[in-house]
């Protein structure tokens, strides 16, 4: 008689895959504004995805925007994953997915949102802070050297430079409209398909950065359905089983671990013990939660 391990050793990965009593669903949160270190953080989550033995990838999305260099940067990188390891990638907008935060909600296979969720904002702002009169009452002047069409971003980002004259301006407008027309592109090759406006009356009802519902955007096309991750894949996994993958440092785990249980414990102490006793309790839980995290 084969022993079991034996017959484990000739099945193939969908047989071990059915052996799995819960389907397996990795997921990914990209939450707040999105720039390199969401990359980084996004690029590690990817780590840790049991691809071997999942169903689907899930990423939830609760973000106002960021670079667009990095959204793309991060869409490539779910598209790869999801292609190189041919797990169908389902994307949620929680409670915002609008600029850069839609940008990468539109790289799923299939798109998401609860319906008061706000989604859209297909366009560009360039926004910064401008300190020259403060500068001028500390005496500080600033010197421009590089007048070239090439350095005009990086100088109107300087907070101590000169507002924009029109020729700046002008460079400035450019540039923001090639990279919507580079934004609406991927809307339209990611969700083209799936848009319920017609293609003439795009341009005027959906991108003009606009933030519309979840509900409202089911039914402009802009996502697939309105649904959460847990009501989505639970219908399409029954009895699934979500496997958190969102990367946290060592400091964002000491924080949750340690930071929540700190604060049960002072609200729990009558007022005249929080700080005679406070101390004490303090070593004790700061062992514990060495403990938990070793």
């Amino acid at each position: 008689t084969q022993s079991t391990w034996g017959i484990i050793r000739k099945m193939s990965l969908s047989q071990l895959k059915s052996l799995v009593w819960r389907p397996i669903v990795p997921l990914i949160r990209v939450k707040g504004p999105i720039d390199n270190n969401m990359t980084y953080r996004v690029e590690q989550s990817l780590k840790k995805v049991p691809y071997h033995f999942a169903s689907a990838l899930a990423v939830v999305i609760n973000s106002p925007g960021g670079s667009a260099v990095q959204c793309n940067i991060i869409c490539k990188k779910l598209r790869n994953f999801s292609q190189d390891h041919k797990l169908p990638l389902y994307t949620f907008a929680e409670d915002v997915a609008a600029s850069g935060g839609y940008f990468i909600l539109c790289a799923g296979d299939k798109s998401y949102a609860d319906r008061p969720t706000w989604v859209g904002s297909i366009g560009v702002v360039f926004m910064w802070a401008k300190a020259r009169k403060l500068a001028e009452r500390l005496g500080i002047k600033p010197c421009d050297i590089n007048k070239s069409d090439a350095n005009l971003i990086s100088r109107f980002m300087y907070p101590l430079a000169n507002p924009p004259d029109k020729r700046e301006h002008a460079y400035l407008h450019k540039t923001m409209l090639d990279l919507q027309t580079k934004f609406i592109d991927h809307v339209e090759s990611s969700r083209g398909a799936g848009i319920k406006v017609p293609v003439e009356e795009r341009r005027d009802k959906l991108y003009q950065a606009n933030v519309v519902s979840g509900e409202r955007a089911a039914e402009l096309g802009l996502i697939d359905e309105v649904g959460t991750y847990r009501s989505v894949l639970g219908k399409k996994f029954p009895n699934v089983r979500f496997v958190e993958c969102t990367y946290e440092s060592r400091l964002e785990k000491w924080r949750r671990v340690y930071g929540g249980a700190q604060t049960m414990l002072y609200e729990d102490m009558e007022p005249e013990a929080r700080l005679t006793d406070l101390p004490q309790q303090f070593v004790q839980e700061l062992s514990g939660a060495k403990e938990r995290l070793s």
